[in-house]
């Protein structure tokens, strides 16, 4: 499986073509939140918006498990679990 957050395997083909990201506002107005951004998919899809400065903020359940890669990035982390309401404040 092809992994972004793999320095070896990482390439810039996201920002090569704007096209994918074009209509995403970068006017500050805009926040896209992704849940489960500890996992496969959510890591690599809020570094690759990271990256390209598009707001993010990240949903995680445990903020111990964020990846260097991402903790690196500017990118909101907040703590919260769907199957714990009190959590999503």
């Amino acid at each position: 499986m092809f992994d972004l957050l793999n320095r070896n395997s990482r390439t810039d083909w996201f920002s090569e073509s704007g096209q994918h990201y074009r209509n995403i506002k970068k006017d500050g107005d805009t926040m896209i939140l992704i849940t489960g951004a500890t996992g496969t998919i959510g890591s690599n899809l809020t570094f690759i918006l990271a990256r390209n400065k598009i707001p993010v903020r990240a949903l995680v359940r445990d903020k111990a498990k964020i990846s260097e890669a991402l903790a690196d990035l500017e990118i909101e982390f907040v703590e919260g679990d769907f199957e714990k309401p009190d959590t999503l404040d």
